[in-house]
């Protein structure tokens, strides 16, 4: 159910067989006492411009803003 979300946020990685393998940093994520923490520092490694989405977007203000 997870395997997605851990694939994505890079906590596991699936290879070509379909099979499921943890990363180290998912282990610290599943065993740490602060897993927000963990989650945390992972995704600030995915925040930078996707080129796949429209210029538009990153030219409109953030909400509340």
């Amino acid at each position: 159910m997870l395997k997605q979300e851990f694939v994505m946020s890079g906590l596991a990685w699936v290879d070509p067989d379909d099979r499921v393998e943890i990363r180290p940093v998912g282990d610290k994520f599943l065993t740490d006492k602060d897993p927000d923490g963990v989650l945390s520092d992972q995704m600030s490694r995915y925040q930078f411009t996707q080129r796949t989405f429209a210029t538009r977007v990153w030219s409109l203000p953030a909400p509340g803003h």
